[in-house]
This record gives C-alpha cells, structure tokens and sequence, in this order.
C-alpha cells in the first residue's frame, strides 16, 4: 500500500527538510493537511513525499511532486 506525507523543504539544499508531516493513507489527505499550511517563506519548498508499505516498514521514500501552498 502506497502512504504520503508532507515534507518543507529548503529550497537550496533539498537534503535539509526542516519539517515532515504524519504519514497519511491518501495523496488527498496529504494535500488537505498541507492546505491548512498558511504560509512558507520563499525560501522552502513543500513537497508531497510517498512510499510503499508492507506491514509496520516501507521502502524508498520518493518525491512525488512540489506543492503550490
């Protein structure tokens, strides 16, 4: 099964989030909890993350796309 968090990101290092979210069972929950994101500076960007799960571990975590919050 497929789960999607939310990652800030700085935008000029994209090794160095500054914040990561709960993992949600929906790309849609994900985007919804980000929405409630009122305002990022310039400098950060917000990214939907994914992996896949088997059980209590996942594997690869992978950028799925960067967020227009």
């Amino acid at each position: 099964m497929k789960k999607y968090y939310i990652e800030i990101v700085y935008r000029f290092e994209t090794d160095s989030y500054i914040m990561q979210s709960v993992w949600f069972d929906t790309e849609e929950k994900a985007i919804e909890w980000a929405k409630n994101i009122n305002y990022v500076i310039d400098s950060y960007d917000v990214y939907l993350m994914s992996a896949e799960w088997q059980g209590d571990t996942y594997s690869d975590i992978l950028v799925e796309r960067i967020l227009e919050i």
